[in-house]
């Protein structure tokens, strides 16, 4: 799958790294030229999305940890400690940029993974002339109901083996490399 580069995404970008990356450069810069007042320049780039969202807690009586982020921040302006209040905000908003990031990256890899799953199953049935093979939505399965899986096939739901024997990929919800050998009596559990 390819990404695809969006404004949207572009946006989403800048709006969670931006903040982090420009506070990061001011306290660099203000390491570097010896400047006390850019570390408050950087707290309040890296603090002022982080005090917005404790104020609205506030709002609805709740003290969370933004509000105590913010604490510590104005409590190191008020003692004149302007690095503490840069360090703090800085990681705080760090932090949230990585949760942001690995939520979305989470969300999409799950989206993904349901948009991949079958919408139908092949199951027996009888029929006038005998057992013969249907394809059925899903939401038609009942207990009970035999499904025939073919070889380079998506297993459509749990169920235990009644016949046959094969490897099934479950690299899409464990993670791991290896087949794993499905045998009669075995239980398949796409939960794994």
């Amino acid at each position: 799958m390819s990404k695809k580069n969006t404004p949207d995404t572009a946006k989403t970008a800048v709006k969670n790294w931006g903040p982090v990356v420009a506070s990061g450069i001011a306290i660099a810069i203000s390491w570097i030229t010896g400047i006390e007042w850019i570390m408050l320049v950087a707290a309040v780039i890296a603090g002022y999305r982080i005090a917005i969202s404790a104020v609205q807690a506030l709002r609805v009586k709740l003290i969370s940890i933004d509000l105590l982020v913010v604490t510590a921040a104005v409590g190191a302006v008020f003692i004149d400690n302007y690095w503490e209040s840069a360090a703090v905000t800085f990681l705080f908003a760090l932090g949230k940029a990585l949760e942001t990031a690995t939520l979305r990256k989470t969300r999409k890899a799950l989206s993904d993974l349901v948009d991949q799953a079958p919408m139908t199953a092949r199951v027996l049935r009888e029929g006038p002339n005998g057992p013969s093979e249907e394809i059925v939505e899903l939401w038609e399965l009942e207990p009970g109901d035999v499904v025939i899986v073919k070889n380079g096939e998506q297993v459509p739901v749990d169920g235990a083996i009644v016949h046959g024997v094969g490897g099934l990929d479950e690299a899409m919800i464990t993670g791991a490399l290896l087949q794993r050998l499905a045998a009669v009596r075995g239980r398949l559990s796409l939960c794994a």
